[in-house]
């Protein structure tokens, strides 16, 4: 059974859209029929009395369009060729074929009279949607997915398996649905732990610089495509991922504009010092969030503003 979130957050005033605070629900639809239960159930749920006479989806376009590379050089701004800025569909299709090198389950055989449940597939995707009071006291909604996240299994030197997610941020459609913070968790067993010292080699030879090492965190920071004249801890200079769930934090993203790109690594110890046991990758282009996410807002304020301002109807005959 797939995982279902739901979040309720009002929205910042200045999405100034007439009517009562908004919900902003995430729905993990792996399977199609789970999504249409709840999405159903949502409708149910609005269509209560008193609450709205009809729903309505907004239909998204493109306004803005930032190009690959536009904050860091392109061969740095990946995860195992996920690129920022790639599309909804590029990021889905490099995904599937991360998740064919992993290791495949067998099927195994259903033994229930009651039938089974199919097995899990390795790529979830979780779905944002916003229900907005319209004019008329109807609910739209403006919905598109806004996080993948793919779980797989890699073949280690022992019996156990190398453990690896990768989960991709999203912006909206009308920002050109691009991937814009990614993060990656790797838990290796102890015959498959790298060395730290080799893994920084490898970071430094990308990234052409030196991170910031503190305590058990490694920090690649860019301005404008170059490591900063002021380089920022852990606590300054992150991956703002949760920051894009509301206008007025987005605002705030990077405000001292030295934080435009950076990836937060955080080391678990394992068998030595020197060795991983787990790995937590933050990898966030900060600008390009910030921008597509203020780019979403708008386009969305302004798409239920054209409803107020829209004939639906000759007035009647006097």
């Amino acid at each position: 059974m797939p995982e279902t979130y739901e979040a309720s957050r009002n929205l910042p005033e200045a999405f100034s859209i007439p009517g009562p605070p908004r919900a902003v629900t995430y729905v993990a639809s792996i399977r199609n029929r789970i999504m249409y239960r709840h999405t159903l159930a949502a409708a149910l749920l609005l269509a209560a009395p008193g609450l709205c006479h009809a729903q309505t989806q907004v239909e998204w376009k493109q306004t803005i369009n930032i190009p690959k590379g536009q904050n860091i050089p392109r061969e740095q701004a990946d995860i195992l060729g996920i690129e920022f800025g790639d599309s909804y569909t590029e990021a889905k299709a490099k995904l599937e074929k991360l998740a064919g090198e992993g290791i495949q389950k067998k099927a195994e055989p259903c033994t229930s009279r009651y039938g089974c449940d199919a097995p899990e597939p390795p790529i979830a995707e979780q779905k944002k949607i916003f229900d907005l009071r319209a004019p008329g006291h109807s609910v739209m909604t403006a919905s598109y997915v806004g996080v993948l996240k793919l779980t797989r299994q890699l073949k280690g030197n022992g019996s156990e398996p190398v453990r690896e997610t990768i989960t991709l941020h999203l912006s909206a459609p009308s920002s050109g649905h691009q991937v814009v913070a990614m993060q990656r968790e790797l838990f290796y067993p102890d015959a498959d732990q790298p060395q730290l010292s080799a893994l920084l080699d490898v970071l430094k030879a990308k990234f052409k610089t030196d991170p910031l090492l503190t305590d058990n965190w490694v920090i690649f920071q860019f301005d404008n495509g170059k490591p900063p004249a002021r380089r920022a801890g852990p606590t300054d200079c992150r991956a703002q991922i949760e920051e894009m769930q509301s206008l007025q934090r987005v605002r705030e993203v990077n405000k001292r504009g030295d934080c435009d790109v950076v990836m937060l690594l955080n080391v678990v110890r394992g068998v030595s010092q020197n060795h991983v046991r787990i790995l937590k990758f933050d990898f966030g282009d900060n600008e390009r969030m910030k921008a597509n996410i203020i780019a979403d807002y708008t386009y969305i304020s302004d798409y239920v503003r054209s409803l107020q301002t829209r004939s639906l109807g000759a007035p009647p005959k006097l």
